[in-house]
């Protein structure tokens, strides 16, 4: 695959390929070594995530021995906006910002109202648009009529 309009045909034997070969151009071969390069990135990311949280267990383990028959006092869990920015995902920064607007908001307007939310980690623009569909799909935000998003009622605490 040399040129830009290069096609790799492979005989299929499927009598429903068109003609029995499918063929693949280089951007489909450019667009998928992409979609590989960003999967890897969210697999670091995860992972440092990850990481984070065991070392969070590990320390509440070991202060576990330590108790002697004292019983720990926990916290109650806080809001998002009550997380330090190093313990914020992506995902998690997107709610507070359109919380903290007080309206819905374009993604634009999203992206930059993280620093102001305390989201200040890079991140690639193409999985910034995953994070708002992820930040959808669990039901932390919705999509309202005119593209913007606004935090769902139940990510509000309201049921």
């Amino acid at each position: 695959m040399n040129g830009e309009n290069d096609e790799a045909v492979a005989e299929t034997g499927d009598d429903e390929m068109a003609g029995g070969a499918l063929k693949i151009t280089d951007l489909d071969v450019e667009g998928w070594k992409r979609e590989i390069a960003e999967i890897d990135r969210q697999v670091a990311d995860l992972m440092e995530r990850k990481s984070r949280v065991q070392r969070k267990l590990s320390a509440i383990s070991e202060l576990e021995d330590h108790w002697e028959g004292a019983s720990p006092t926990f916290v109650p869990h806080q809001s998002t906006d009550e997380h330090s920015a190093s313990d914020m995902s992506l995902i998690d920064a997107i709610p507070s910002v359109i919380r903290k607007s007080g309206k819905p908001l374009t993604p634009s307007e999203i992206r930059d109202g993280l620093p102001k939310a305390g989201f200040n980690r890079p991140f690639a623009s193409s999985y910034f648009y995953t994070a708002i569909q992820r930040a959808a799909e669990r039901g932390l935000i919705v999509k309202t009529q005119n593209k913007r998003y606004m935090v769902s009622l139940s990510a509000n605490g309201t049921h």
